[in-house]
């Protein structure tokens, strides 16, 4: 079980500086945006029905259909632990960081005018906007849905409490690509410590090895 803690330090600043300066999600490219895990109502929900895909090593929630890590229970609920203890400093220097990106947008209007590789689309960009503005809103409530969801998952229901983790990151710093750059990967993950959290995980927080069951 890979756990390294410089790994993870190494990882925090590389979360901290992408919240801080990525960039709109109307720059991404079409190609890329099929590689991102879309958010709706039913990631949201406490309660989900789950199954065991013995084929991908994955286990299913059945009202989205996405794949998470198989971990055991046991294993999600001290991660879930872990992550209540880091939640109160570790995603408030995020969101903190998150909101001076998000203000700062918004009082330049950089939505309606920053440049990208696209063709320029007034719907798209004004619908980031209203994006943003609600990131900026919902800040004080995702940080207490954070805290809420590490809990549920230590405590009641560990794949339900992850998954809410989760969607909670994504829908809180969801942008463009990575723009600060500590290691080599520029991939479209938006999560800050719960990495292994998310659908389709990408990277361990500690630099545990992707597919190892119960790695961290």
């Amino acid at each position: 079980m890979g756990f390294s803690l410089s790994m993870a330090s190494k990882n925090v600043l590389y979360g901290f500086g992408n919240v801080l300066f990525n960039g709109f999600e109307f720059d991404i490219k079409e190609e890329d945006k099929k590689q991102k895990i879309p958010i709706t109502f039913k990631h949201f929900m406490p309660i989900s029905s789950w199954k065991k895909d013995e084929a991908s090593g994955s286990v299913i929630d059945k009202e989205t259909n996405d794949k998470y890590d198989d971990d055991s229970c046991s294993t999600i609920r001290v991660k879930c632990a872990a992550t209540f203890a880091a939640t109160p400093i570790a995603q408030s220097i995020g969101l903190l960081l998150n909101l001076a990106n998000r203000i700062g947008k918004l009082f330049l209007f950089a939505h309606l005018w920053a440049p990208s590789s696209e063709s320029y689309n007034f719907k798209a960009r004004i619908t980031e906007m209203g994006k943003d503005l609600f990131r900026v809103v919902s800040t004080p409530f995702i940080l207490l849905g954070l805290l809420f969801a590490s809990a549920y998952g230590a405590t009641i229901s560990p794949h339900n409490g992850r998954k809410l983790y989760a969607t909670l990151e994504r829908s809180a710093y969801a942008g463009g690509y990575h723009r600060f750059i500590l290691r080599e990967k520029n991939d479209l993950q938006t999560a800050l410590i719960g990495l292994c959290f998310q659908p389709e995980p990408k990277a361990h927080l500690f630099g545990g090895k992707i597919g190892e069951k119960n790695a961290w």
